[in-house]
């Protein structure tokens, strides 16, 4: 996937194009180059995620610096085994993914690896991620290091328990 490529397939579990979760940012820099941005997208990341405008790609990095977490949004053409996601109407899009087998909790479809995110009921973001992201019971899985992080944040700032 170098900045020029169009459409690029999302690989369930492991990435998109040639992007794999585990690459560190070296090795994700030598496929799309520089960066057009790094930013902390929340308060308590401790690491940069780094947005691609010309892929319209948001990759976000773990504690270790490999890649864990990938968000298409609108400059995207990612597609998931055939199906572009980004703009279908979300019912669609919801009903699609449930045709072929796969199952949702809140838009988050734990068995293809990837959440969507709508606006004005249009499919507008794809977020893609390893598998076991979402574990809680895992104490290294993003969601189980995003949440530590909020109730320290909450503890600290706000002063509550």
């Amino acid at each position: 996937m170098a900045n020029n490529l169009g459409e690029s397939e999302i690989v369930t579990h492991e990435g998109v194009g040639q992007l794999r979760f585990g690459q560190t940012r070296d090795e994700v820099h030598a496929i799309l180059g520089k960066p057009s941005k790094a930013y902390r997208k929340t308060p308590f990341d401790t690491s940069n995620t780094e947005f691609y405008e010309a892929v319209g790609l948001h990759l976000r990095y773990a504690p270790n610096e490999t890649l864990e977490g990938i968000d298409a949004g609108q400059l995207s053409r990612v597609v998931f085994q055939g199906l572009s996601l980004i703009n279908m109407p979300m019912d669609n899009a919801v009903r699609e993914l449930e045709r072929r087998g796969y199952t949702h909790r809140d838009y988050v479809f734990d068995d293809a690896g990837l959440a969507l995110y709508g606006l004005d009921g249009l499919v507008k973001g794809v977020s893609l991620f390893p598998r076991g992201s979402y574990d809680m019971s895992d104490p290294g899985s993003e969601a189980s290091r995003a949440s530590r992080a909020a109730k320290e944040w909450l503890r600290e700032y706000m002063g509550l328990e």
